[in-house]
């Protein structure tokens, strides 16, 4: 199991809902982000390597984990 499902498995367990719902409530917050007009926010967007031109949760949890190495 991926590092990255094994987190949302723990996450769904603690919070009481599926792996998927997890996976959706991201995605919800991570689109919200994205769609910000913000001019400040969305610079920060394009730091971010989005392979599917939309960000994903692992897109974004990669990119998080990238930064705290640094």
């Amino acid at each position: 199991m991926s590092k990255i499902k094994n987190a949302l498995k723990k996450i769904a367990k603690r919070e009481g809902i599926s792996i998927e719902e997890v996976y959706h409530e991201m995605q919800i917050a991570i689109d919200m982000g994205y769609l910000n007009p913000n001019p400040a926010i969305q610079a920060a967007w394009k730091n971010i390597y989005l392979p599917c031109g939309k960000p994903r949760p692992e897109d974004v949890i990669a990119h998080c984990v990238k930064q705290i190495k640094i």
